[in-house]
């Protein structure tokens, strides 16, 4: 039968010296010859060697492995260790075909499943394959070079390079590649690396900030029964400092425009409530002495006095000094984020949809939605501009639904208007040693949307859950009744996805330093660490920070009265609640709903400058730039471990109507590096902006993230520029995505001086490198919809070009190399397109017009890879081939290893050689010839660049 098959081909593959003495997982999904399949996860132990004999391939019943590899090369490389997922095609003793994946990893000390999450698995295969090892490089000195250029980086530019080393796993790379690899290597950090959190920098320089008229000093240690106007006498509170302010102005001390100066002196400052500033706290400079030394947190410490309770969990009394209300989050005393107690246990920043079987994760065939929940629309509004601008899109207006016994009320915003569902319940089915009893009053659902295909995630608060116990089948269905939440994603859900359950009792306490605290009482549960007894690390933590607030800071004005000339810089933001339970918004037609908040917000405002500070373990979203704000600059500042997106730019509009000017305009975001976002949000972004115009996005480092590096949510206005920016390991935990990606599904109105129109200015992407790994689709993804953009001189590994139903686009003098080869990353491929450039969608005249491939160099892989194709059109018609398919082709270097060009067309059914398409009008003075070498690639690469 088929597992006997299996067994067969496992043997042959734990066969080898390098497996004695440990365990292995593997987890196998297989496929047969009529599209059934199974699922089967399986802890095997190696004890001797047994060594897998030359002709092993024949006994393994092996087809192919890994692109024709025999079983006994890759059973001798450990490289298959580590999350390895492994192609290939097994003959039953029924003589059926079946594909098969495995993912598999070791551990080579104790039992098979250790008291805790593991940590994150070993590399994947390809994770050295020499073309990415090549790509790897490029993204290492590019960074340099963007860090060594900024001299407020210098000081920390090893930190931060060392994490871009370990973040690329360079350490598995060789140094024979055949590429012009100049520069020493970097010493990798752990990938749990706290980053700013504890290190020290330099302080930005405030660059022409005047002398201000008033100095007042902050520290804790201090007396707010003071005035702080003497280092030697500060206040106790960032709180009390602006009273001075204030008060300095009203009694003329200060002048309206005169600048005062509040010092936050090193040391750690605790935020018991939101510093909420207005346009009264206008033309102040607020800084600190550098990321690290002045830290402001959202929450408050306190010493645990811990008490046995039962087995290996501790109790201590929470004090009456830190609230209850926003203490949905727990750091420890090194400042990383603590689990609450969760099933699946996990460890939520370095594991989840992107390492092997999706740590963490119960399957979707573990759970079933229940009563369901929608929303009705009527009525509709009116454009300043005719509808037909944009052909076929009819207005909405979104008037309440009944049915919405959660009391969520999705805003109103013209294309998502009747799309929403949600869920009112949701059943677990599992064996009963994962949920043994049922998740307590204040629980929380957190799961995705999708099975396969996964666009975002959303979390629900359990109300209430009942366990019903099948003697029979010896399995529990636990009920659950959910309230708030769901809003996380435009289009809402009604199935089962990816989930888990956190703040789920006592009883779920079975990991390291797992906390809960009851709801409503004073006392904090945790597992000790008792594995850890004797490695140095405490079994228990002696200090503990306990969220307190959402928001750290806000500066909020009206549009006609805006906060005015406001510089923060040099500080540390850190221990913010989260914010995923609080009502979202979806505020235009993209695939982005966002919570309208953040650690730090500034809300109409002119003149807003933050500089060289650290956003470090946050809840939600790091900084929010909202609504009339004009010559905003975030500069120079460090995002880290942040629950949602790192940096948000969110205007409004009257319907489709924005010229009234209530958008950040001109926001400039420049010199930031960002990392580890989308910690509880699998949409979290680095930066993302909706309703906003002309902004500039350049010269950042971006990595490690769920989904987006970099995201335009709507086609409001255009005139962007995204430029010199650096990202990469994107997209790790969704799907059908790309690390920039752009949508625009709706007519937004705007003047630029000559009148109302839906037309944008052209936005302009360059000089990127943007490597497409993981879960990845496309390098530079334009969305439904997307129109005026000029892609240039972007360097592009691992996937092409794309338009879907969008028009007024060109990609010219970009690189893009081996679109059809992505490495396996972390979880696996998901939906890939093997192509230098798609065409979705496009009919001619409402959309693919106006779409032009021009001088563009793309160099395929895999000569199996759609017989090397260069190009898939949806709709092609030959007796109109340009406007089916590009306005203008021209000039363009394909290489393929198979030396020939070939168009797919209309799924397949029509191809294309070169000869064909120029025939018709494209490709012209465009070649294909056999594949360069790498290292012409890589000269390519670093010339573009400005790297050679």
């Amino acid at each position: 039968d088929m597992a006997a098959a299996a067994w067969v081909v496992l043997t042959c593959l734990l066969a080898a010296d390098f497996c004695v003495g440990r365990h292995y997982f593997v987890h196998d999904h297989s496929i047969g010859p009529t599209k059934q399949q199974y699922d089967k996860d399986q802890w095997f132990h190696c004890s001797s060697v047994n060594t897998c004999p030359e002709e092993a391939g024949k006994h393994c019943d092996t087809a192919v492995l890994d692109g024709g590899k025999p079983c006994l090369s890759y059973a001798l490389s450990p490289r298959f260790e580590g999350g390895a997922a492994a192609q290939l095609y097994s003959t039953d003793y029924n003589g059926s075909i079946w594909a098969k994946t495995w993912v598999m990893y070791s551990r080579s000390d104790g039992p098979p499943h250790p008291p805790g999450p593991p940590p994150p698995p070993p590399p994947t295969p390809q994770a050295n394959r020499t073309d990415y090892c090549l790509a790897k490089r490029l993204v290492l000195d590019k960074s340099r070079q963007l860090l060594d250029a900024n001299p407020f980086w210098q000081p920390s530019s090893s930190h931060v390079l060392n994490l871009v080393a370990s973040a690329l796993q360079l350490s598995l790379c060789s140094n024979t590649t055949g590429t012009k690899h100049r520069h020493s290597h970097v010493q990798p950090e752990p990938a749990t690396s706290r980053g700013s959190a504890g290190r020290h920098t330099a302080a930005a320089p405030l660059r022409a900030a005047p002398s201000p008229h008033v100095v007042v000093h902050v520290h804790p240690s201090g007396s707010d029964a003071g005035q702080g106007l003497e280092a030697q006498t500060p206040v106790a509170s960032l709180h009390r400092a602006f009273e001075v302010v204030r008060g300095q102005r009203r009694t003329g001390v200060l002048g309206p425009q005169d600048v005062a100066r509040v010092v936050v002196l090193p040391g750690h400052h605790y935020l018991d409530k939101t510093l909420s500033l207005t346009a009264e706290d206008s033309h102040v400079v607020v800084a600190g002495h550098g990321r690290g030394r002045t830290v402001v947190h959202g929450a408050q410490s306190f010493a645990p006095d811990w008490k046995h309770f039962r087995d290996n969990i501790y109790v201590t009394d929470i004090p009456q000094s830190v609230s209850l209300s926003n203490f949905s989050s727990l750091f420890g005393p090194d400042g990383r984020r603590l689990s609450r107690s969760r099933f699946p246990d996990a460890n939520a920043e370095t594991q989840g949809l992107h390492t092997p079987a999706a740590t963490g994760y119960l399957a979707p065939k573990e759970g079933h939605p229940g009563a369901k929940l929608h929303q009705t629309c009527s009525a509709s509004v009116s454009c300043p501009v005719p509808n037909a601008s944009i052909p076929g899109f009819v207005y909405g207006t979104f008037s309440g639904a009944s049915d919405l016994s959660v009391g969520y009320k999705p805003p109103f915003e013209p294309y998502w208007c009747g799309k929403w569902s949600g869920l009112a319940g949701f059943d677990i089915t599992a064996s009963t040693n994962k949920t043994s009893l049922p998740p307590s009053t204040g629980a929380v659902l957190h799961m995705t949307r999708g099975t396969s295909d996964i666009w975002a995630n959303f979390q629900w608060e359990i109300t209430h859950a009942n366990n019903t116990h099948h003697l029979t089948t010896n399995t529990s269905t636990v009920s659950l009744q959910l309230g708030r939440g769901g809003w996380q994603f435009p289009r809402g859900t009604s199935d089962s996805g990816w989930f888990f359950v956190d703040n789920a009792g006592i009883a779920a306490l079975t990991a390291p330093w797992e906390w809960y605290v009851p709801p409503g009482q004073r006392q904090l549960y945790m597992h000790a660490n008792g594995s850890a007894v004797g490695s140095g690390a405490s079994v228990l933590p002696a200090t503990v920070f306990a969220s307190q607030v959402v928001t750290l800071a806000e500066w909020v004005g009206t549009q006609a009265k805006p906060v005015r000339a406001v510089t923060v810089a040099n500080l540390t933001f850190s221990h913010a609640d989260v914010s995923f339970l609080e009502p979202y918004q979806t505020p235009s037609g993209g695939g982005y709903s966002l919570f309208p908040g953040a650690a730090v917000v500034a809300d109409n405002v002119d003149g807003f400058s933050v500089l060289g500070c650290s956003f470090d373990s946050l809840g939600g979203n790091g900084l929010m730039v909202k609504n009339y704000a004009r010559n905003v600059r975030v500069a120079h500042n460090e995002f880290a471990w942040v629950g949602d997106s790192a940096i948000a730019l969110l205007g409004s509009v009257d319907g489709c109507d924005a010229r009234k000017g209530n958008q950040p305009h001109g926001t400039l975001v420049e010199d930031n590096v960002i990392r580890e976002v989308g910690i509880w949000g699998k949409q979290g972004a680095g930066f993302f902006q909706a309703l906003a115009v002309s902004s500039t996005i350049r010269n950042n480092i971006v990595f490690n993230g769920p989904r987006a590096g970099i995201l335009i949510n709507d086609g409001l206005a255009g005139n962007h520029l995204v430029e010199n920016n650096v990202l990469f390991n994107l997209v790790r935990e969704t799907t059908d995505h790309g690390p920039f990606n752009s949508w625009a599904r709706e007519p937004l109105v705007y003047d630029w001086g000559t009148g109302p129109s839906v037309t944008q200015q052209t936005s302009n992407i360059t000089r990127n490198l943007v490597l497409c790994t993981y879960q990845c689709t496309w390098p530079i993804d334009h969305d439904d919809g997307s129109r005026y953009y000029y892609d240039s001189f972007n360097v592009c590994f691992f996937g092409g070009a794309k338009n879907y139903k969008g028009f007024g686009k060109t990609s010219q003098n970009n690189l893009y190399v081996h679109p059809d080869a992505k490495p396996t990353e972390g979880a696996g491929q998901g939906f890939h397109e093997n192509y230098c450039g798609v065409q979705y969608g496009s009919v001619g005249t409402s959309s693919g017009w106006d779409e032009h491939y021009l001088n563009n160099t793309c160099v395929l892989y895999n000569e199996f890879a759609a017989a090397g194709s260069v190009y898939k059109v949806t709709n092609c018609d030959t007796n109109n081939f340009l406007a089916s398919t590009y306005t203008s082709t021209v000039g363009n270097r394909f290489y393929a290893p198979s030396g020939t060009y070939q168009l797919l067309c209309n799924k397949g059914k029509l191809a294309l050689n070169l000869t064909q398409t120029q025939a018709l009008g494209g490709e012209v003075h465009s070649t294909v010839t056999t594949p360069p070498s790498l290292s012409q690639i890589d000269t390519w690469a670093r010339e573009m660049l400005g790297l050679a």
